[in-house]
């Protein structure tokens, strides 16, 4: 398992779950070994929403990543 970050705030977790329209990330992960074979280790975010998402193939998905810390610079090793 990669790194995971979740909400702690289960006020925020249930007022998503509850309101009709929006939703929001439960946690995400930074996958590191268990990465795709085709994908950089620690560059790949599995993330859980907190409801299901749309299925529909014809549906276009946007998502936003907003907000964070930024760290720099990034060595490699």
């Amino acid at each position: 398992m990669g790194t995971r970050y979740s909400c702690q705030k289960e006020l925020r977790r249930q007022a998503v779950r509850d309101h009709a329209t929006l939703n929001g990330i439960d946690y995400l992960e930074v996958l590191h070994t268990e990465a795709p074979p085709d994908s950089p280790c620690q560059r790949t975010l599995l993330v859980r929403c907190l409801k299901t998402l749309p299925a529909e193939p014809e549906k276009k998905l946007t998502v936003q990543i907003t907000g964070g810390v930024r760290v720099t610079p990034i060595h490699s090793s």
